[in-house]
């Protein structure tokens, strides 16, 4: 089989193992599930691989995905100005040394065929465990990186990738952008849409007499540039 073809029907299904840190909340949690339940109608079969126990995880069983759960501390994000940023660095360098056998060990007993990541800071850690393992590594690289003096966060990131060989799956231009194509290029992937939930078809008009008393309604989401994923976007009030 071809790297990234899909298993045809008659092919023995794949098994690929998201991994996650288990109190995941927003686009990176409806992205995970999203992707998780979609990849089941193409011979696949999807684990996820949680550092610890949280509401992402009750999430995934309520729909009856398979979760292993660890009980791990995932490495820190990194915060604050550039020298505390390079404490952070060490001490998730660390962490990620201390994370990738446990992790190592749930793949494999898994009998997972491929990793799948969504974080930047489990990004190492899936990467290590794959290419230990002779397994294919994909990061889906769902916003673009911070601006550091030099690129140095760029040049960091670009050599985990080389290192494991990672694919990376960005979601915009201007993510990939953000990332470099050197010496990992990353493969556009815009994110899809679930045409059932968005069926105009199934959801019953309200009309303004319905409502009750005079009031506003919520807020509707906005791009201010031309591609998703850019410091341009936000949200804004919207009045009825």
């Amino acid at each position: 089989m071809e790297p990234n073809q899909l298993p045809s029907n008659d092919q023995k299904a794949l098994r690929i193992a998201w991994l996650i840190k288990g109190n995941d909340a927003g686009g990176v949690a409806q992205t995970i599930r999203g992707l998780m339940s979609a990849v089941r109608i193409h011979n696949i079969e999807p684990v996820a691989i949680s550092l610890r126990d949280g509401p992402m995880v009750e999430t995934l069983r309520g729909i009856k995905l398979p979760v292993r759960v660890l009980p791990l501390d995932p490495p820190p994000t990194l915060h604050g100005n550039l020298l505390i940023r390079a404490g952070i660095y060490s001490e998730i360098r660390r962490r990620v040394r201390a994370l990738v056998p446990p992790v190592l060990q749930a793949v494999r007993q898994e009998k997972a065929d491929a990793v799948h990541v969504l974080r930047q800071n489990l990004c190492p850690i899936a990467g290590a465990v794959a290419r230990q393992m002779g397994l294919p590594c994909f990061w889906e690289m769902t916003s673009a990186m911070s601006k550091y003096p030099l690129n140095i966060n760029r040049r960091i990131v670009q050599r985990q990738l080389q290192r494991d060989n990672v694919t990376v799956l960005a979601n915009s231009r201007y993510s990939a952008q953000s990332l470099g194509d050197h010496p990992v290029k990353p493969i556009l992937l815009y994110p899809g849409a679930d045409p059932d939930r968005f069926n105009p078809d199934r959801v019953r008009p309200v009309s303004r007499v319905e409502l009750p008393g005079p009031g506003h309604v919520g807020a509707s989401q906005c791009r201010q540039g031309p591609e998703p994923g850019s410091s341009g976007d936000g949200v804004a009030g919207s009045g009825i």
